[in-house]
């Protein structure tokens, strides 16, 4: 018994001998500590686990952890006391997520990974290489701050990208004739060489031949010039245009595809007032108007007796009387007493008007119907509905307007009087007309003129088409009639008539002039004429008649098979 407790207590002083004091402190405080895979302990505040422990000599792995930190490791062997300070560095997390998937990460040059990477690492910044066969490789220097994940979208992009850049941008990109994008935007691209066509609302197209290489980004840039398509128009128009002296066109004038400037334009007409329009052109559509203003001239109006001056129906004075009057036609009036005088004078230089009015006097024609005419009076011709100047006494006017005769009337005229007449051109021929059937369209000289029967119709004289329609048909003949005359007609018309076909048996194909008619029996309604009828027996035999109508009111036609 006291043997076993001697070597008990031996054993003892040997273990004693061999255990080793050792100190261990963190960096920073608050720190689990591991040692040889078994949490020893955590760090106080200030970082001391322990400041005296026994650890027998030997090899020892001592691993420190705390949440925001890189996990620390350090193997030591221990055969004296030792102090062991365990110092963590400050940790994120770094994710990178790249695409196409089987691309390949590598941070800093230490750790890879395919399509996905997560993993905590150090704060700071870190080297990232994303990388695939085919693709342009990308690099980045992310930082990672402590207790954030910082995270990366990488999307490659293949080798012969191509990216368009206009000025403007929102230009229509065609390449090889195929619509591409929208300026600004990258595509992928064949290597080799392509038709580029660059199109925008406003301007100029523009086509380059370019290059695509197969490594690293294309760049393709094309300044595209705006311009503006210009309509020049004016008050009134016909107005000439010029552009710094330059000779543009008259109103209304358009220009196109005009660069833009700066533009001076001088607007110019006879009897009007030069006027001058700035334009500063923008890209699209404008429209530029000059507005001219009449020219003014003096106007000196004289008579005898004195009367009472009237200018487009605006009493002016009484003669003698001048005024300031504007380029152009003007209806100029005289009355004094039961005196009057009426003109349309023409005013483009100072002018005087002088009229006696126990002398002159003034007429007017109109037409019916209205048309364009004239009436000749002492050698001078006037347009329909212009007074006439003239004298008074027995005056002759000869009346003329195309289509129809020419007229003559002869007026005696009192001095300071207007006169007035209308002269009715047509109904000078008579025409009773009358159809069997009757309510037929009449038609003379392309012009409806009523329905039958006409009694006693006043109608142009002339020589032309009479035209005469109805329910079955249209008949027409080249005639005359003349002025002053009566004409009495009567035309029998060509009516239909009701035809019955019939068969035994019946329910048989029928064909109207190879048409296809229906089944028998059958009733069809015809005009005159020959016509050949075909029916279809049983036996799929056609049958044949031609006959011959000649207005009678009803037919009947068999068939017997």
């Amino acid at each position: 018994m006291k043997k076993c407790t001697l070597i008990v207590l031996g054993i003892c002083w040997m273990a004693a001998l061999l255990a080793v004091p050792i100190k261990i402190y963190t960096q920073p405080a608050n720190v689990s500590v591991y040692i040889n895979g078994t949490l020893f302990g955590i760090s106080d505040r200030n970082g001391v686990l322990s400041e005296m422990i026994f650890l027998n000599a030997g090899r020892y792995t001592f691993r420190a952890e705390k949440p925001g930190y890189n996990g620390h490791t350090e193997v030591l062997d221990i055969f004296e006391a030792t102090e062991v300070t365990l110092k963590l560095s400050p940790s994120g997390v770094l994710e990178v997520k790249a695409l196409p998937v089987g691309a390949l990460i590598r941070v800093d040059e230490r750790f890879e990974a395919t399509g996905h990477f997560l993993r905590e690492v150090s704060e700071g910044r870190h080297y990232v290489e994303v990388s695939h066969p085919g693709y342009q490789s990308r690099y980045f220097y992310p930082e990672v701050k402590q207790y954030f994940t910082k995270t990366l979208e990488v999307a490659l992009e293949r080798e012969g990208n191509t990216r368009f850049v206009t000025e403007p941008a929102g230009a229509q990109v065609s390449v090889d004739g195929i619509v591409a994008g929208i300026t600004p935007f990258q595509i992928f691209l064949e290597p080799g060489e392509h038709l580029v066509n660059f199109t925008k609302e406003w301007h100029t197209p523009q086509l380059q031949m370019i290059r695509v290489n197969s490594l690293g980004e294309n760049q393709v840039f094309q300044r595209l010039e705006p311009f503006a398509n210009l309509t020049i128009r004016s008050t009134p128009v016909q107005a000439k245009v010029y552009k710094e002296e330059t000779f543009l066109g008259e109103t209304p004038v358009t220009f196109n595809q005009l660069p833009l400037e700066k533009m001076l334009l001088t607007f110019r007409a006879e009897g009007y007032k030069e006027v001058r329009e700035e334009v500063v052109l923008q890209p699209g559509p404008m429209t530029v108007t000059g507005q001219l203003a009449l020219k003014a001239y003096p106007l000196t109006v004289m008579s005898t007796p004195a009367a009472l001056v009237y200018l487009d129906g605006e009493e002016k004075g009484i003669t003698p009387l001048a005024f300031q009057v504007e380029h152009g036609s003007h209806r100029l009036s005289l009355k004094s007493g039961d005196k009057e005088w009426l003109s349309v004078i023409e005013v483009g230089q100072p002018r005087e008007v002088s009229v006696d009015l126990n002398v002159e006097t003034t007429i007017l024609f109109h037409f019916v119907p209205a048309g364009d005419g004239f009436v000749l009076h002492r050698g001078q011709r006037y347009p329909t509905g212009q007074p006439i100047n003239t004298v008074a006494g027995l005056q002759t006017f000869d009346l003329s307007r195309s289509g129809y005769p020419d007229r003559r009337r002869v007026y005696k005229l009192s001095a300071g009087k207007v006169y007035e007449y209308t002269i009715d051109l047509e109904g000078e021929a008579l025409l009773f007309l009358s159809t069997d059937p009757a309510q037929a369209k009449v038609y003379w000289l392309g012009t409806l003129i009523g329905e039958t029967p006409l009694r006693g119709l006043k109608i142009r004289p002339g020589t032309g088409e009479l035209k005469i329609r109805w329910l079955y048909g249209e008949w027409a003949e080249n005639t005359s009639f003349f002025d002053g005359q009566t004409y009495t007609l009567f035309r029998q018309l060509p009516g239909s008539t009701t035809l019955f076909v019939h068969s035994f048996p019946s329910g048989m194909p029928l064909w109207l002039n190879g048409i296809p008619s229906g089944l028998t029996p059958q009733t069809l309604y015809v005009e005159s004429g020959a016509y050949t009828i075909e029916c279809e027996g049983p036996d799929g035999i056609r049958r044949k008649q031609i006959i011959t109508l000649s207005g009678e009111v009803e037919r009947t036609i068999n068939f017997v098979f």
